[in-house]
């Protein structure tokens, strides 16, 4: 029981950190070099800012429950005045606030993903593509009423996969909708599950 607990979760993030190194299929789309300062557009593209509804099931919980989070989304080009090669590499840079769960089990997160794109969002003017990303976060995780522990809480670590849509009907507006497992399983509180989230973003001037 316990070896396919962990072989699952194992198996997604190989999975998914295999698809990340794959390439764009894109036969138009010229190399970029991820050292390079000076490929990326003249101007400065939008940052969003989005808000999601969703729901989502804890592990420890007793059943999927709402939940939300709130994003703030770096496309490629600005994720590389983070680092160059993000933008070479068509990968994004999200920073997520995430809350899922309730009654019995919850946890909250802030959580930093590289968000690898299968289409080119490389354009200032952005467009629609599925992605899949990989990221760390910080937890609070709460439980409560539990039959076997005292209620309670811990701060630690956590884990994601996601994968989703983001599509920009134009510059001002950005649609997305994504599914998300976390890992986190601590001190003999497992707090792992999967959530759903349906939301819109708006560009911020910075």
């Amino acid at each position: 029981m316990l070896r396919s607990w962990w072989l699952r979760p194992c198996v997604a993030v190989l999975l998914v950190t295999l698809l990340l190194l794959v390439p764009s299929v894109r036969g138009e789309t010229p190399t970029y070099d991820p050292r390079s300062h000076i490929q990326r557009p003249p101007v400065k593209g939008p940052t969003y800012i989005t808000a999601s509804a969703g729901a989502g099931a804890v592990a420890d919980g007793d059943q999927a429950r709402p939940g939300y989070s709130f994003s703030v989304i770096f496309r490629p080009h600005r994720a590389a005045d983070f680092f160059s090669g993000l933008y070479a590499w068509n990968t994004g840079l999200v920073l997520q606030v995430d809350k899922q769960g309730g009654g019995p089990a919850s946890i909250i997160s802030g959580d930093l993903i590289l968000r690898r794109y299968l289409s080119d969002m490389r354009p200032v003017v952005g467009g629609r593509s599925f992605f899949l990303g990989m990221g760390v976060g910080i937890s609070h995780a709460e439980w409560s009423n539990q039959p076997d522990a005292p209620d309670g809480s811990s701060d630690n670590f956590s884990f994601l996969v996601e994968g989703g849509l983001e599509w920009n009907f134009d510059p001002a507006l950005v649609l997305m909708g994504k599914g998300q497992y976390r890992l986190y399983d601590r001190g003999g509180h497992n707090h792992s599950g999967w959530s759903i989230h349906l939301g819109f973003g708006l560009p911020f001037p910075f």
